[in-house]
């Protein structure tokens, strides 16, 4: 299998409950006659990278029992399969407890955040993903608290200038977010996944990328320039990319097959300006 149905095959199995199994309309017309298993419509869902809706099918594997209904917009949506320990949560927790014991506990702070954020993102109670947090938690996390962190970790110390850098990353992180939710929006909204797209809606969050795009910049410029280091200016050509992505999206915010290069465009921005930032901090150690 290649191309579009692979990434529908993807889609699909996030849409499905736990345990369960979502199918296309092509794949339910297929064995429609050939099983005994019911099929609920779930109706035309728009997934990312696929240009046009798709119309799904939950699989009832017992046809006497009706599959539970999809949570509609406003309801509680259904629990997390819960996840078991395993041996990389094992060596994960060890290494953590390791670099306590090396570096003090100023690293065990950071490292209770990132490790609250990753687990509360989609857990509850707080499910961050699904309240209009998600977006902030990821600025966060991937930005200033792993690069800070790491920082932390090696020197022992502070350095201000990575600090405004790194909430600059965080920020076309969090941008780059934003984009990759425009396609599963009404997936999303269905789900009771209320992200800043669902609570905004694609018009005004196409104006809240373009937003938090310009604040990175701004950010950077302000650490870039009065610390000296104009090489970090260098930088400046990733926002080539988040311009084009915020064009794209303010355009055609509707639009699927116009939000999948303002997809690229957003990832290329993200990771030019951490390549760059992080060349010349390297060269200029």
């Amino acid at each position: 299998i290649f191309g579009d149905g692979v990434n529908v095959a993807a889609r699909l199995e996030g849409l499905a409950d736990p345990g369960g199994i979502c199918v296309s309309r092509n794949v339910r017309d297929q064995v429609l006659d050939k099983l005994s298993f019911a099929f609920e419509d779930l109706g035309a869902q728009e997934v990312k990278n696929i240009a046009r809706p798709v119309d799904v099918y939950r699989v009832s594997l017992d046809a006497e029992s009706p599959a539970p209904a999809v949570p509609r917009q406003g309801q509680r949506p259904a629990p997390l399969a819960k996840r078991r320990w395993g041996p990389a949560h094992a060596l994960a927790t060890v290494a953590g407890l390791w670099l306590v014991f090396v570096c003090g506990r100023n690293v065990l702070v950071p490292g209770v955040i990132g490790l609250a954020l990753a687990y509360f993102y989609h857990a509850p109670p707080l499910r961050l993903s699904y309240r209009g947090f998600g977006e902030l938690a990821v600025a966060f996390a991937y930005g200033p608290l792993i690069a800070n962190g790491t920082f932390a970790v090696l020197t022992g110390g502070r350095n201000p200038l990575l600090l405004l850098l790194s909430l600059a990353l965080g920020l076309l992180i969090a941008a780059f977010l934003v984009a990759n939710e425009f396609p599963d929006y009404r997936a999303d909204a269905t789900g009771g996944k209320r992200n800043l797209v669902v609570r905004l809606g694609r018009p005004r969050a196409a104006w809240l990328f373009a937003a938090v795009v310009l604040a990175a910049l701004l950010i950077h410029l302000a650490a870039a320039w009065p610390s000296g280091r104009h090489w970090l200016l260098l930088a400046l050509v990733a926002w080539i990319p988040a311009a084009r992505a915020a064009r794209c999206l303010i355009r055609e915010p509707e639009h699927v097959p116009d939000i999948v290069p303002a997809q690229g465009a957003a990832l290329l921005a993200f990771v030019l300006y951490a390549l760059i930032c992080g060349g010349v901090l390297v060269v200029g150690q």
